[in-house]
């Protein structure tokens, strides 16, 4: 309801890890006619420290070749939701991402 509400232009998420609630904020975008709007995803895409200390959280990384895939997924993940024209992924921390947004 909030979309609906506000209208966004411009939609800033952080942390967006495999992509799900970016495809669920452009799919939503989208159904409400906001053809311009776009959604900016910062996120490392590189898990958190959780993920790769805990056996059981460090399959969420699916380590390859020594770096984690979480990015890959993400990227999928918005190419199969036919997004990449409202999706746009910066990889860096989220204190960088702010910092890039003052400008």
């Amino acid at each position: 309801k909030i979309f609906q509400r506000l209208r966004p232009a411009f939609v800033v998420e952080v942390g967006s890890f495999t992509g799900g609630s970016a495809v669920m904020m452009g799919q939503r975008l989208q159904a409400l006619g906001l053809n311009a709007a776009f959604i900016l995803c910062i996120d490392t895409w590189l898990g958190d420290l959780r993920m790769w200390a805990d056996g059981v959280e460090r399959r969420h990384v699916d380590l390859q070749s020594g770096r984690p895939q979480v990015y890959d997924q993400f990227m999928a993940n918005i190419i199969a939701n036919n997004l990449t024209q409202r999706v746009l992924p910066f990889s860096t921390t989220s204190i960088l991402g702010a910092r890039w947004i003052e400008l």
